[in-house]
């Protein structure tokens, strides 16, 4: 709590730390939410706030959708499954029923382990019908995130760059970085934000260069496998993803980086599924690592640290 939290000065002379943090009031700041409240009633405090950060952030998870109002759950639906910065397809709207999201949607791509669209395990039993075998079916019973957790040494690069990812036959990815962020498998990246410790007059910078200091990020998976019809829980994710989720390494300037280059890299995937608890809120559960998945390959899991 009192190391020094440069380059942020708290008088002339000190350097703020953690303790001098507490609370955004001394600084005289307070969110809006939070003042148009006006109560100091921690529950209604709590549940004014979790009311307006769905309004705002909401309607970007499927599992949200689950918590709208009825007349709100079809569009939740529909602007999570919608891809950023494209134009709208002609693909059917998602249907709605209750708590089921039922999405007749193709397949992105024919991939492994993906022969034919299917519906999730915990999808209602009925007899097969043509339609039902386009249909995929999320339920907060056979929901789950799945996300790949990224760490590195912030310097390893000797600068800026990013750990990109993809969701497909390694074939596919393209020899030219310039072209990974438009490929159909690529699924996203984490950003390493960092100067190049050998010529920079920042000295925070050099000391964590010399300690080996480590940062990390996410890359959400979650929707690149409900595109596939992958389901989210039991053996077949993993199974998937052992076979179809590969990483790739590049700096600002393009240059590639071998996977074999960067023992600082470590990937490893976790998956967490989520339930609506009785005051009608989302709640996460545990965690899950399957260091299985990219166990033995050059930055995935290695040693019995990472598994």
């Amino acid at each position: 709590m009192n190391t020094p939290l440069t380059p942020f000065w708290n008088t002339q002379t000190a350097i703020s730390t953690s303790v001098n943090c507490i609370t955004t009031t001394k600084y005289g700041y307070i969110y809006p939410e939070i003042a148009l409240v006006q109560t100091s009633d921690p529950e209604q405090l709590s549940t004014a706030v979790h009311q307006r950060v769905m309004e705002l952030y909401g309607s970007g998870s499927f599992f949200n959708t689950f918590l709208a109002r009825t007349e709100k759950k079809l569009g939740f639906a529909q602007k999570a499954l919608a891809k950023p910065k494209q134009a709208p397809s002609a693909t059917p709207p998602p249907v709605v029923k209750g708590n089921q999201i039922r999405l007749a949607i193709p397949q992105q791509r024919a991939l492994p382990m993906a022969k034919a669209p299917r519906a999730a395990p915990a999808a209602p039993k009925a007899a097969p019908t043509e339609s039902d075998h386009e249909e995929y079916v999320i339920t907060p019973e056979n929901y789950q995130d799945w996300i790949v957790n990224v760490t590195i040494e912030k310097y390893a690069l000797n600068g800026s760059g990013r750990v990109c990812f993809f969701l497909g036959p390694e074939e596919e990815i393209p020899e030219n970085s310039a072209e990974w962020y438009t490929s159909p498998i690529y699924v996203g990246a984490f950003t390493i934000f960092a100067q190049d410790p050998r010529i920079t007059e920042c000295g925070n910078c050099k000391d964590q260069a010399q300690r080996q200091f480590r940062i990390g990020g996410t890359v959400h998976l979650t929707k690149a496998l409900i595109r596939r019809h992958i389901p989210l829980e039991d053996a077949e994710p993993v199974q998937y993803l052992k076979e179809n989720l590969h990483w790739r390494v590049t700096d600002l300037t393009d240059r590639r980086y071998a996977n074999e280059d960067l023992p600082s890299l470590r990937v490893i995937v976790t998956a967490a599924g989520m339930e609506i608890g009785p005051d009608g809120r989302v709640h996460r559960g545990p965690w899950t690592r399957y260091p299985e998945i990219t166990q033995g390959r050059a930055g995935g899991a290695q040693d019995a640290g990472d598994i």
